[in-house]
């Protein structure tokens, strides 16, 4: 085996997770159960009580016999869901960022009626706007639920660009299909 113990030797989670070490497996259980923990590693890996227990305080890893499919599926299972979180924690980071954008230029932007997709979009120029609030955009992102957060970001910039030209409720008529130039923000 390469001088490796069994669970050094474990070949990545099928499935996109990512690998993880034993120990990974119980700061999981700790973060995710609290007190429960060793209840709920007892109850996946099969073992008794006691033995989790042991594994909790890292007075034993499983051996090759008896646990070891268990532990390895765990493992692999836990992989997986540090993979989900980390990528919920990278979305949930970037929301938390949007919402702090307080001034967008949104430049050359082409818009729509929404009650027309079939509609030739118009050029519009729309120089800096303050003020607008990305709550629904930050809410739609972290989510995940990118096509919804295009179209609160459409919403916001549309409704104050309405309130600075004294149009208000411009977002039900109107719809950003294109940034031209990109977008500018702070």
């Amino acid at each position: 085996m390469d001088g490796k113990t069994w669970l050094e030797s474990l070949e990545p989670p099928q499935g996109g997770g990512q690998p993880v070490e034993w120990l990974d497996v119980l700061v999981f259980a700790e973060q995710e159960h609290g007190p429960r923990a060793t209840r709920w590693l007892a109850d996946e890996m099969g073992v008794s009580l006691r033995t989790a227990q042991r594994y909790m305080r890292l007075d034993h890893a499983p051996h090759r016999r008896g646990p070891a499919g268990a532990a390895r599926h765990l493992m692999a299972d836990v992989g997986r869901r540090m993979a989900d979180e980390s990528e919920a924690q990278r979305r949930d980071d970037t929301a938390d960022l949007i919402r702090l954008i307080r001034t967008i230029t949104p430049g050359v932007v082409w818009v729509r009626p929404k009650s027309s997709s079939k509609g030739r979009p118009t050029k519009r120029t729309i120089k800096q706007l303050s003020g607008v609030d990305l709550g629904a955009v930050a809410d739609a992102w972290a989510d995940d639920d990118p096509d919804e957060a295009d179209a609160a970001l459409s919403d916001a910039i549309i409704d104050a660009y309405g309130q600075l030209s004294n149009t208000p409720n411009l977002a039900e008529y109107l719809q950003i299909v294109d940034y031209e130039t990109g977008l500018d923000y702070t």
